[in-house]
């Protein structure tokens, strides 16, 4: 199979047409050539209720719990600014969102300074 392709170099403000010709090549699959099997790992998350108004909680269960030394559980508003920073003692937390207005807010679980989780919650 031969391919032809053109590509105008106008950006150079030449306005040359440059025709090129690739005899042969190989097509792989995408797994063969880089998979993120190794790089991502699931964690099972509970956060509920969401929407919440007064309460919301983060669950774990034990066998993620146990993978990490220390986690640290970040919240953002709209803007991408903290607006609260815990860190997380125990597999099951919850937080009062009382106090926050009513929105769209976001998560973040870090472990040694990397995103194990982040997501969405809705205060009502």
């Amino acid at each position: 199979m031969k391919v032809i392709f053109s590509v105008s170099d106008t950006e150079a403000g030449g306005g040359h047409l440059v025709e090129a010709a690739i005899d042969a090549f190989k097509v792989s699959e995408a797994e063969d050539i880089l998979s993120n099997e190794d790089l991502t790992q699931t964690v099972d998350l509970k956060v509920y209720p969401n929407p919440a108004s007064t309460n919301i909680t983060f669950e774990m269960t034990q066998e993620h719990w146990h993978q990490y030394e220390t986690m640290q559980l970040e919240i953002y508003n709209a803007m991408g600014q903290s607006i609260q920073s815990q860190l997380l003692t125990n597999p099951k937390t919850s937080i009062s969102v009382d106090q926050f207005c009513k929105g769209i807010y976001f998560y973040q679980i870090t472990s040694a300074a990397k995103v194990i989780l982040d997501g969405k919650l809705l205060v009502h």
